[in-house]
């Protein structure tokens, strides 16, 4: 009640601790658009009674802050879901911004959607395409052209001592990937190691 709008914006600015916020503007009134753009303003709202456009404007500047921030992004490919979130919640930890694409149909469009630094693909993915197929489809766009591809491996021994020729499968998936452009094969996943393969790609490590 002691200060008008202009007076409180500055308030908020000039505090530390409230100095970062987003601020909203809701106004029907030109002047006062203008004057508060000349002091930094860009978020602004029409006087209404539709909540919901004020939560889309919230949702629009989380959006544009989490593009803004320093993310390393990675997108995480391949068929098992539970190895997927446990990647995702350890990646989480070191501050990047994950990704999942749950098939095979969803990598290309996730990938140029959100243009990650590191792809994390299963070498033994099969749904409708190969980890070599993928690989030479996303080595076709240019803005995936610096974005690192790493394949791993989730497998149970059981899987081993039941398949035929397991082994010697899984070599020639690695073999094909990395020949049609995979950074690297960091092995069978392992959540205790799993950070400390990827620092080289400029992921955290692990809390030691």
């Amino acid at each position: 009640p002691n200060m008008d709008g202009v007076d409180l914006y500055l308030e908020l600015k000039n505090d530390p601790r409230t100095a970062a916020l987003p601020i909203i503007i809701i106004t029907d009134k030109q002047v006062f658009m203008d004057s508060f753009a000349a002091l930094g303003v860009n978020h602004f709202l029409p006087k209404t009674s539709d909540v919901s456009l004020l939560i889309d404007k919230i949702k629009e500047i989380e959006r544009r802050a989490v593009e803004s921030r320093d993310y390393h992004k990675v997108l995480l490919c391949g068929e098992d879901q539970s190895v997927l979130g446990e990647m995702q919640v350890l990646l989480n930890k070191r501050e990047c911004l994950v990704y999942v694409a749950k098939n095979t149909m969803e990598i290309a469009t996730k990938a140029l959607e959100m243009k990650p630094h590191l792809i994390l693909m299963d070498v033994m993915i099969r749904e409708n395409a190969t980890a070599k197929e993928l690989i030479q489809s996303l080595k076709c766009y240019g803005s995936l052209k610096y974005a690192h591809i790493v394949m791993y491996a989730h497998f149970s021994s059981e899987e081993v001592n039941q398949t035929p020729g397991f082994m010697s499968g899984l070599e020639e998936a690695i073999k094909e990937a990395l020949a049609a452009g995979a950074s690297r094969y960091i092995g069978r996943f392992n959540r205790l190691t799993f950070l400390d393969q990827l620092q080289e790609f400029g992921i955290k490590a692990r809390d030691s």
